[in-house]
């Protein structure tokens, strides 16, 4: 078997390895010493002859394995075929962490395919570095990358998302990160993206909001330089409360003795219905009484018009209504007949006079009134009032218009003796007819 520094070697993959497993560590010199080594090896079978030989002739041109196979032993200070040195291809691959990842590895790979790199460069990259250090080249070659100095590059802001209630405040914190993911100071400016919503103190992040009519959602930043993060918060509008009361209907008249139901609204601060428990009262008691549950309103009898508040309660919270009962109209409470007492004799009239009063003790127009005799048979009355006295005795004259009724009492006496060639009467009573008849002596 012919060995080469690619292949070839039955115990190893290849002369290169071959020559890097005899070289002295860490200087990929094939010594003396590393020569007898091979040759025991061979001696007890470990290696072949052909093997010791491969080590020898390496040996005879200077020991350097590179001389005999170029780019086979890589150091973080030389022999990289390509990058020239092992620390710059590490380097190459590893970006700006400084760690060699799963896919830097692969597309190590996919660039020794592509005829980019040597096959000692992959191994140096996977089987040096990748394999035993997890990719991280200063494992590999100590001091070999050296990191950027930290910078600002993401700022985390708390609390997110939050609710803050109207006329509340909140204390927002910034957490500065360097591109390490390590804490880094930072000078922090804050901002708010609506200032209808509230406020923020620049400097410490403490949020006052304001007082909102409706859920109002803001951003909260914090900046440093060109660096920003940011929270969500939403202000919560105030709580709905009892602001206004409407009382209906108002202004209203209520005739004396009538009724009114009344009712409340109540209202919120931002116009709408909202539930309330309301009490009623009435400013004037002499105009009518209220039920201070139900808001039903009773007039009283008023002489006059009177005016009156209807007032709904609800804690220090109240709305009115203004109300007028009006005074019942006149009507016939009294009727006066006078004379009130009379005598009148037989056959003669007597003229009685009614006056109508109503409640307010005012005058009032006589409605038609109906007169009647308690004794007809002693005097009569006719539609007008007039009273003929018929026969000697009592009666009783009255006025009256449906209940409301008057009386006065009548004496009918004899007529004066008739003079010769006198008048003389025939009464007929039972008719209610008088008849006077001349009579004259002969």
């Amino acid at each position: 078997m012919v060995i080469t520094c690619a292949g070839g070697s039955p115990h190893y993959l290849s002369g290169c390895e071959l020559l890097k497993h005899y070289a002295d560590t860490g200087t990929g010199t094939i010594s003396t010493a590393a020569v007898m080594r091979a040759a025991n090896d061979a001696g007890s079978g470990i290696i072949t002859i052909e093997e010791q030989n491969y080590v020898l002739s390496c040996w005879n041109v200077g020991g350097d394995i590179n001389t005999m196979c170029p780019g086979c032993y890589i150091t973080c200070t030389g022999g990289s075929a390509t990058y020239g040195t092992g620390c710059e291809l590490l380097k190459h691959y590893a970006g700006s962490d400084g760690i060699i990842s799963v896919s830097e590895a692969n597309q190590a790979i996919s660039d020794r395919n592509a005829g980019h790199l040597t096959n000692y460069e992959v191994d140096y990259i996977v089987n040096e570095c990748f394999t035993p250090y997890g990719g991280d080249i200063n494992s590999t070659c100590p001091g070999c990358y050296v990191p950027p100095p930290p910078i600002l590059t993401t700022i985390t802001v708390s609390p997110t998302p939050i609710n803050i209630p109207s006329n509340g405040s909140q204390l927002f914190t910034a957490s500065p990160i360097d591109q390490y993911g390590n804490p880094i100071s930072a000078t922090i400016t804050w901002t708010i993206s609506d200032p209808a919503a509230g406020s923020i103190n620049s400097s410490t992040g403490l949020f006052s909001a304001s007082s909102v009519g409706t859920d109002t959602i803001i951003t909260v930043t914090a900046t440093s330089e060109s660096i920003s993060g940011t929270a969500t918060a939403t202000v919560l509008r105030v709580p709905p409360i009892l602001t206004t009361i409407t009382v209906s209907p108002t202004p209203i008249n209520i005739p004396s003795n009538g009724s009114q139901l009344f009712t409340a609204s109540p209202i919120d601060q931002y116009g709408n219905p909202i539930s309330a428990i309301i009490t009623w009262n009435n400013s004037n008691p002499v105009a009518g009484s209220i039920n201070s549950s139900t808001g039903l309103f009773s007039a009283s009898s008023v002489s006059t018009d009177t005016s009156t508040t209807v007032t709904a309660n609800s804690g220090s919270t109240n709305g009115s209504a203004t109300v007028t009962v009006l005074r019942a109209l006149p009507t016939l409470t009294t009727i006066v007949i006078t004379p009130t007492t009379a005598s009148i004799q037989i056959g003669a009239t007597q003229q009685l006079d009614a006056t109508c009063i109503d409640q307010y003790s005012a005058s009032f127009v006589c409605p038609t009134l109906i007169w009647s005799s308690t004794s007809p048979s002693v005097a009569i009355v006719n539609s007008s009032g007039l009273v003929t006295g018929i026969i000697v005795g009592s009666a009783g004259i009255t006025a009256s218009n449906g209940t409301i009724t008057s009386d006065v009492s009548l004496i009918i006496v004899e007529a004066a003796p008739a003079e010769a060639g006198g008048i003389g009467m025939i009464a007929l009573a039972g008719l209610g007819i008088v008849a006077l008849m001349s009579m004259k002596k002969s």
